[in-house]
């Protein structure tokens, strides 16, 4: 609808979904379906982008990758000192 009146529109990708059981199938088919006019896609991790590309047959250019983000104040590297 959103082409219709010359909206850009964007989605955003969180899951994996399988290719071999009904249920990813089913599911595949209302995503390709919800995906048919998307001009563009944001995915969560590069194994979800590449997932995204198979399943729903997208240009994987128009698909880009933001990952989660992370608290560097709460979650830092600890530092080991060896002699």
């Amino acid at each position: 609808m959103a082409k219709h009146y010359g909206i850009k529109t964007i989605s955003t990708e969180h899951s994996l979904f399988s290719f071999n059981d009904m249920a990813g199938i089913n599911l595949n088919k209302i995503c390709k379906w919800a995906f048919r006019e998307v001009d563009a896609a944001i995915a969560v991790s590069t194994a979800c982008k590449e997932n995204v590309s198979l399943r729903l047959k997208i240009d994987p250019t128009s698909i880009f990758t933001i990952p989660n983000a992370v608290d560097t104040e709460k979650f830092t590297p600890k530092l080991t000192i060896t002699n």
